[in-house]
């Protein structure tokens, strides 16, 4: 053993660079994770983190620079690992402390920058520091190497640490542990390696001790808020897209089972009966009024796989295809909300836009509910684009559904009727429902309807319908006359131009 950290010691440096580079990106990586069930996965959020984290290690890489002139030493260099260690262990400490009391509260476009700063900017900036302080060690042992050598060296090793950490944290840990798990190894392998340093260094006899007493508490403190608060919840996990939570709560008096990721309730159902907990999922229903004969269906987005359940329960020749990004949803639907198994339903692990590309398939059907909530719209299933794939999928006389969250404000910018305006571009003979009705100015979920086919149908005046025991009222008062709004002042959504978060986050400033 004593052999191997003797050939290993003068690289031993280098190895701890890769290590640390590594840490950033696992920090950066799940951070996006942290900040989700308050808001959202946006492009806020993700700008946010990226500009916290860049700006505290530039801070950190200047800092170092003018540290290490002065006095580059080793037990300086494992004392900043240790302070960053201890710092990515209180991630999760302050997550439970100030984002649940504080989150909720901001404002989505400048909440995220004030968190990230709060949560990221201390470890960043110390492990920032490490590079120039590295790279004044090194050319303290080896002065015959030129200082360019040297730093190229420091900053290569430490960038492929940091593809490694963007690599294993997005294909392995995420995808097998939570993100508390995730922040609080990190934490604590920074603390065991600078301690490791600073002990061999001879800097400390009796603080590491201390230090270690102070870590373990911090981490047991953080499993033990972490238990008390997932104990009123059925399942809770992170997921390669999102934090999944199932949980039992009540909806008019009746218990329902709720699955949600991040901050948008994605679907449920009553547990004492068949019924769907949500009234957007009952228009489902409405592909009975267009007389399209039902072979092929096509669900975009799975949730708790109520919908096709439903389909598949009350058509015996109905085959069923879902594309579905998150793998674990399909699993836990089986779990939890009693999906059966069926021939008749086929599973696909894959982007809903993705699969419409590279399918020769056509469906009666398709049916897009991808869109969680406001805070996390799917962009690229948001355009013409998008639309234009979902219509060449349909066979003639097929149904093209999707169930959009927005509001009835025509204010400018209106991320709804650009979205109508750039639906109707493609399903000139479409229709749309408030679910909540015409008269409610908040978020609703608004259902889509594109009939492939020139035979209007007139809601105007139909005040209900029903499939399979499941009941809409009041259609006439949710059925939206397009001709009473003004789409020319909107908008078309494309590939090229989508502005769909600037929009949404615009309306959730007016409205906070």
């Amino acid at each position: 053993m004593l052999k191997v950290v003797k050939i290993l010691e003068p690289k031993i440096l280098l190895i701890v660079l890769f290590i640390t580079g590594a840490s950033v990106l696992v920090i950066e990586v799940t951070a996006i994770r942290v900040l989700a069930p308050y808001f959202g996965s946006t492009l806020y959020s993700l700008s946010s983190i990226l500009a916290v984290i860049l700006g505290a290690l530039s801070w950190g890489y200047l800092v170092g620079g003018k540290l290490s002139e002065k006095d580059a030493n080793e037990k300086s260099f494992y004392i900043f690992i240790l302070i960053a260690g201890i710092s990515v262990l209180i991630i999760n400490f302050l997550s439970i402390f100030l984002l649940p009391s504080v989150g909720h509260r901001l404002s989505y476009v400048y909440g995220p920058l004030l968190i990230s700063s709060i949560l990221f900017t201390i470890p960043s900036f110390y492990l920032g520091v490490l590079s120039p302080y590295a790279i004044e060690i090194i050319k303290k042992r080896k002065p015959k190497d030129g200082l360019g050598k040297i730093s190229s060296q420091v900053i290569c090793i430490s960038t492929i640490g940091s593809i490694f950490g963007s690599i294993i944290t997005g294909f392995f840990l995420i995808p097998n542990f939570g993100v508390e798990t995730i922040v609080n190894s990190t934490g604590i392998l920074l603390i065991l390696i600078g301690l490791a340093g600073i002990t061999q260094a001879n800097l400390l006899k009796k603080s590491p001790l201390k230090i270690i007493i102070f870590s373990i508490f911090i981490f047991s403190l953080n499993q033990t808020l972490l238990k008390i608060r997932n104990e009123t919840i059925l399942y809770t996990n992170d997921g390669l897209y999102g934090r999944i939570s199932i949980y039992d709560t009540y909806k008019d008096n009746k218990k329902i089972r709720v699955l949600t990721q991040d901050v948008g309730a994605m679907s449920g159902k009553f547990l004492e009966s068949d019924d769907l907990a949500f009234d957007y999922a009952k228009y489902l229903s409405l592909h009975n009024l267009f007389g399209t004969n039902l072979k092929n269906a096509l669900f975009i987005g799975g949730g708790a796989y109520t919908l096709p359940d439903l389909l598949i329960k009350n058509l015996p020749d109905v085959m069923v295809d879902i594309a579905e990004v998150e793998p674990s949803l399909y699993y836990l639907s089986k779990e939890y909300f009693g999906l059966s198994s069926s021939l008749q339903l086929t599973n696909y692990i894959i982007d809903g836009r993705k699969f419409l590309n590279d399918t020769d398939k056509k469906y009666d059907l398709i049916f897009a509910d991808a869109y969680a909530s406001i805070l996390s719209v799917p962009v690229h299933m948001s355009t013409i684009e998008f639309f234009q794939k979902g219509f060449d999928a349909l066979n003639d006389n097929g149904l093209f559904m999707a169930n959009i969250i927005g509001d009835l404000d025509e204010s400018l910018p209106s991320y709804l009727f650009s979205e109508i305006k750039t639906f109707k571009e493609v399903f000139p003979n479409s229709y749309f429902f408030a679910s909540e009705g015409l008269l409610t100015k908040y978020p609703q979920n608004i259902i889509f309807i594109g009939f492939k086919s020139d035979e209007r149908l007139d809601f105007k005046d139909l005040k209900e319908t029903s499939f399979s025991g499941i009941q809409i009222r009041n259609l006439d008062k949710k059925f939206m006359d397009i001709d009473r709004y003004n789409l020319a002042k909107h908008i078309i959504f494309t590939d090229n131009f989508s502005p769909v978060e600037a929009y949404t986050a615009k309306y959730l400033k007016r409205n906070r």
